[in-house]
């Protein structure tokens, strides 16, 4: 017997939306939907659970106006045959319009450091691709080797995402995303393409139209579900340079709608909260144990920072109040949480997934030639004979809470602490020592600084007049804790894990014009356990 339900998708099956629509835009124009295909994903791993994901596209939605339900059946096995003896769970989840018709759930009761396969199907004939999982080892499992892919920052107007083309050549058993999965205002890879029309996105339909146009992208899709990910935002997935700590009381429903759509689009099994007074918030930073081997502390860096206070942002010698201790990027709850889950770790690695690059970024002018080298690289005339902050979005921004963090690392005798870090848009190796402003004392951390998939280079911001071979001599010359950058390359990190050591391989395709390209190492370091020092590996 067919329950009412279903006998009106078959009876309306004739009927069903096509894959793309045209909506009015603002000022009158049109501009695409993008309900086609999304995927599929996977991800926020647990030892005996991992999360997976799906969007019903419109064409197998029938839009009837008393029931705006549709039953979503999955599977999940150990083999992609899906053959019966291999079926471990299976189930029925609801996909509703409130949440965009997307549906994520936790499967639970799998084995640890295991892969599994999982599709997802409805009565309206939606068979979605079939997606890879993988579980987290048990905490006290004794983990030989762990690989990790590390990517952020792809804007789509830019270029191709060749890069996912590339890592998807990689066997990684996870893969961190640092942030920027969309661009909450940009132009589309062809003109005309963007569902906004190029405006910014202020709404929850705005933000759910980016993220349904950058999935439209075959490459990303594929990423998405070749692997299980561990995801963290940035700035764009609002806008650009966000402090959450005092706009999301100034902006509550702009906030809650890029919130909502990052958790609708994302595998992560967070929802959105709102506080009396209707500010929303997301539980967001956590950490993942991978047996005794490492141990990644997923930070939010965003949510909670406080706005910068100087007049400017870029390229500026900052002003006192960044000093002031009540200064903060993560807040007070999530920075008493890092210190203590610092200090309980047992595993031998430490990592910190970082949004912004932690490590101080300057730029000294010292003589008139170099004061008019940075002139042409910045656009403007600094003062010969003083530091500039490149970007106090960073961390540079943050001095007074970075220091404490510092000193509680060294303090407490935290070994093998490594930042992973995005947002720069070139790829960046370096030490942190305990007072980052003298650079005195021994290196307490690491810092590994990915490049962007697809976004604007840092060589390429420096504009015509300048070489990006000049401007990487500048921050060199500047910046002495640093012992590589690469600022003209798209790419990723895959990190190789060991219990003696972690070797990074940055990777970057040889242009993002074309879907697929050659790629290549262009660094490879070994970090050994204590990390006295960074040792080339190719």
């Amino acid at each position: 017997m067919l329950t009412r339900r279903q006998f009106y998708y078959l009876a309306a099956a004739s009927v069903l939306v096509p894959a793309t629509r045209s909506l009015w835009g603002q000022g009158g124009a049109p501009y695409p939907e993008y309900e086609g295909d999304c995927g599929v994903t996977s991800g926020s791993p647990g030892v005996s659970s991992v999360v997976i994901w799906t969007r019903v596209p419109a064409r197998f939605r029938l839009a009837l106006p008393f029931d705006q339900t549709i039953p979503v059946r999955y599977e999940m096995a150990t083999q992609s045959t899906f053959a019966p003896a291999t079926i471990v769970a299976r189930g029925e989840i609801a996909a509703v319009a409130a949440r965009d018709y997307t549906v994520r759930l936790r499967v639970e009761h799998l084995a640890p450091f295991a892969t599994y396969f999982y599709r997802f199907k409805t009565a309206t004939g939606y068979v979605s691709d079939v997606g890879r999982a993988r579980t987290l080892p048990a905490a006290d499992a004794d983990v030989e080797r762990l690989r990790i892919g590390v990517v952020n920052c792809q804007k789509i107007a830019r270029g191709y995402y060749t890069a996912y083309a590339a890592l998807c050549q990689e066997d990684v058993d996870f893969c961190l995303h640092l942030g920027d999965h969309i661009y909450d205002q940009d132009d589309g890879r062809v003109p005309g393409e963007d569902p906004l029309g190029g405006r910014k996105a202020n709404s929850l339909q705005d933000f759910r139209l980016k993220y349904r146009y950058y999935l439209n992208d075959p490459l990303y899709r594929q990423a998405r579900r070749q692997f299980t990910w561990i995801d963290l935002w940035d700035d764009h997935e609002v806008y650009d340079d966000q402090a959450g700590g005092t706009e999301r009381v100034k902006q509550p429903e702009l906030f809650g709608g890029a919130y909502q759509a990052f958790l609708e689009y994302m595998p992560i099994d967070r929802d959105l909260s709102r506080s009396a007074l209707y500010v929303p918030a997301v539980d967001l930073f956590r950490s993942y144990t991978f047996g005794n081997l490492a141990e990644l502390f997923v930070l939010d860096e965003r949510q909670y920072r406080l706005e910068n206070p100087c007049m400017r942002a870029h390229f500026t010698r900052g002003c006192d109040q960044i000093w002031h201790p009540d200064h903060t990027m993560l807040g007070l709850e999530q920075r008493a949480w890092l210190k203590s889950s610092l200090g309980a770790s047992r595993a031998t690695w430490k990592m910190l997934a970082n949004e912004v690059m932690m490590a101080p970024l300057r730029i000294s002018a010292v003589g008139a030639r170099r004061e008019l080298l940075l002139r042409d690289i910045f656009g403007e005339s600094l003062n010969r004979f003083s530091d500039y902050y490149m970007n106090l979005d960073q961390w540079d921004g943050y001095p007074a809470e970075r220091q404490d963090l510092l000193e509680f690392i060294d303090d407490h005798k935290i070994a093998n602490v490594v930042i992973l870090s995005g947002d720069l848009h070139a790829g960046v190796h370096g030490y942190l020592y305990r007072d980052a402003r003298t650079m005195d004392g021994r290196a307490v951390a690491v810092e590994l600084v990915t490049p962007a998939i697809s976004s604007q280079t840092l060589g390429e911001r420096a504009g015509r007049r300048v070489s990006s071979d000049q401007v990487l001599a500048a921050i060199m010359r500047s910046n002495p804790h640093l012992v590589w950058a690469d600022i003209t390359s798209h790419g990723f990190t895959i990190l190789d894990i060991s219990k003696t050591e972690v070797k990074a391989d940055v990777v970057a395709v040889d242009t993002i014009h074309t879907p697929t390209s050659a790629a290549k190492v262009i660094r490879s370091v070994k970090i050994p356990v204590g990390i006295s020092q960074l040792v080339k590996a190719g």
